[in-house]
């Protein structure tokens, strides 16, 4: 069963008429995904869709829950973004038909952090479970 504070986190800390970020939301979001099993694949569904929000201010702070989340959430939140199902729905974000100035910024910052995650693993000696692709080399 999902817990329901899960989406009343997400939209108050993405909420378009938020004058500054809602940091308390955020970390709320995010502590709530890690206590919940299901936390983590409802996260994603929850932040693919106000990611793809044609209101430029919700989208960007979705994109900060996000990079919070990739911050301070576990192995099981970073397997389901690495997950085709959330990449497709970022990928349409950036594309040229939907996508716009300020949000493929964020995807570069999202990228970043996911390079960071697995480059600090590498150096803690953890063994990464994917093979690097070819652009990552």
């Amino acid at each position: 069963h999902l817990p329901a504070a899960e989406p009343s986190f997400i939209h108050r800390a993405t909420n378009p008429l938020n004058k500054e970020l809602n940091w308390a939301s955020i970390n709320g979001f995010c502590e709530q995904l890690n206590e919940d099993f299901e936390g983590p694949p409802l996260a994603t569904r929850l932040l693919a869709h106000k990611i793809q929000s044609p209101q430029e201010w919700e989208a960007i702070q979705a994109l900060t829950v996000l990079e919070t989340c990739m911050k301070s959430c576990g192995k099981r939140f970073h397997d389901e973004v690495g997950k085709f199902r959330f990449l497709n729905e970022l990928i349409k974000v950036v594309s040229p038909k939907v996508g716009t100035v300020l949000v493929p910024g964020g995807m570069v910052c999202l990228k970043s952090t996911k390079a960071t995650s697995s480059a600090e693993r590498v150096a803690r000696g953890e063994e990464t479970d994917k093979k690097p692709r070819r652009s990552e080399q």
